[in-house]
């Protein structure tokens, strides 16, 4: 199992935790790999996650926003709107056809305004909790609550898959921060965030 910092909130890393356990059930023999990687957090509203190396050992660092689950539970919330067909009422039903998903993605001003108000909290203001809350149904409460699972379990995998796949030792470009100390955190390729992604998926 990867490394944990002790010093970051005991719910977050909880959460860290779960993530990292899911991921190491589902790649199996390749989980010893998973103990070269070191888990922390940065300030919220530094990033959502990175991976980085470092001039005196071997570890894989992933820094992760302590903010990215409140990000992750906004968004998901608002996902779950558009498989709601009614997103206003508690009674209803899901709906996961694409072309009515998208219509209430187009039609429904509760979905864009909290939409809008998300990003904006999060690029703006610095911190995705600073968004307004919303009433949501019911069942898509539950619904929302799986999404939110599935992303940062996905959020942790993409950097891991980064640390599988070798991006580190090939950077395209490196980016020294003050943040990181010695670190230097990795710019990948358009390929390399794709190629991230697909393993990422199958880890998640």
């Amino acid at each position: 199992m990867a490394l944990l910092t002790p010093y970051d909130d005991p719910e977050f890393r909880k959460s860290l935790e779960c993530s990292m356990q899911k991921i190491a059930e589902v790649i199996g023999e390749k989980k010893e790999l998973l103990k070269s990687f070191v888990i922390s957090t940065l300030p919220s509203g530094s990033v959502s996650a990175l991976i980085a190396s470092n001039t005196w050992d071997n570890k894989k660092y992933i820094f992760v926003d302590v903010d990215i689950s409140n990000f992750s539970l906004l968004l998901s919330k608002a996902l779950a709107l558009c498989f709601c067909n009614i997103s206003h009422v508690s009674n209803v039903k899901f709906d996961f056809h694409s072309s009515k998903c998208i219509k209430i993605a187009r039609n429904d001003s509760i979905f864009k305004d909290s939409i809008i108000d998300l990003f904006r909290s999060a690029s703006v203001i610095g911190y995705a909790s600073g968004a307004k809350p919303w009433i949501m149904p019911d069942k898509g409460v539950y619904l929302a609550g799986i999404l939110a699972d599935s992303m940062n379990v996905f959020i942790i995998a993409h950097e891991v898959a980064h640390g599988m796949l070798g991006h580190l030792e090939a950077p395209n470009q490196t980016l020294s921060s003050e943040i990181l100390g010695d670190g230097v955190a990795m710019i990948m390729s358009h390929e390399d965030e794709f190629a991230a992604d697909h393993e990422g998926l199958s880890y998640s």
